[in-house]
């Protein structure tokens, strides 16, 4: 009888380096939200809390940026902190060419703002930029760990008696 079962191995130095470039991912991603994202929140700000200070991404300058919009649909993690006037966006029905008709967000009239209970998680999230020498400072540093861990693990295994 053939036996199809293998043992797998998955190496050291696979383990290391899946981490390091997770790690860098994940800086790379707060980056990205912290100076793109943080722009809007930032000017949203800058305007005040509350509904009163309510502004539409044409207010603030913002209406050709296409991954703003879709980060602001409705139910996105955005929108646990930035608030829209009447809780959902606006739906407008346009015609498109084939003649069929269809809802699409109406992005002139839909106001958003941070409300006063959201202000401090905003401030804290996006309240700062993100300075872009620290990116390769830490892609960097986090290189050359996962280079020396690929080393030093190996090492410590056989101390301990696990290799």
């Amino acid at each position: 009888m053939v036996s199809f079962i293998t043992s797998t191995y998955v190496s050291i130095d696979v383990i290391v380096w899946s981490i390091c470039i997770g790690a860098n991912l994940a800086v790379l991603l707060g980056y990205f939200s912290k100076n793109y994202v943080g722009v809007f929140v930032r000017r949203l700000l800058d305007s005040g809390t509350g509904e009163e200070n309510a502004k539409t991404i044409y207010d603030l300058g913002l209406e050709k940026q296409f991954i703003m919009k879709y980060l602001l649909r409705d139910l996105s993690s955005l929108r646990n902190t930035v608030s829209v006037i009447g809780g959902a966006l606006p739906k407008v029905k346009v015609t498109a060419k084939n003649g069929k008709e269809r809802e699409d967000i109406d992005w002139q009239s839909a106001k958003f703002y941070i409300s006063t209970r959201n202000e401090e998680k905003a401030r804290h999230s996006y309240g700062t930029k993100f300075k872009w020498f620290y990116l390769p400072v830490f892609i960097v540093l986090s290189c050359l760990c996962a280079w020396g861990m690929t080393y030093l693990v190996p090492y410590i295994f056989s101390l301990v008696g696990l290799s």
